[in-house]
């Protein structure tokens, strides 16, 4: 299953002023997991957690991994790419999760 890459005209303007975006993976509950990008990264989990996004409501997501990219283009080639490994090789995506946050408590420790 072939994923597109999502584009709208309305990002454009803010896009032009953005840093960073991201691509995040969320676990929900009973361990699926959602995949997404966005430019501002606090907000849009805000969002997920208040049930403002019908894809997550109401099962409860947490952030497990996220990465930070250029362009808005980069983040959503990624997130097509994880949402392929996702349905292909779902313990891929456990393997990256789990040793993202083995670094994540390697780092709080210093």
């Amino acid at each position: 299953m072939g994923y597109q890459v999502e584009n709208s005209p309305a990002w454009e303007r803010a896009d032009a002023n953005a840093s960073y975006f991201y691509t995040y993976i969320l676990r929900m509950d009973g361990g699926e997991f959602y995949v997404g990008h966005t430019r501002e990264l606090p907000e849009r989990l805000s969002e997920h957690r208040d049930n403002k996004v019908s894809t997550t409501k109401g099962k409860a997501p947490e952030l497990v991994w996220f990465t930070e990219l250029r362009t808005r283009e980069e983040a959503t080639k990624l997130e097509a790419e994880l949402k392929q490994v996702r349905n292909v090789d779902e313990r891929s995506i456990r393997r990256m999760i789990i040793r993202f946050q083995s670094l994540v408590r390697e780092l709080a420790r210093d």
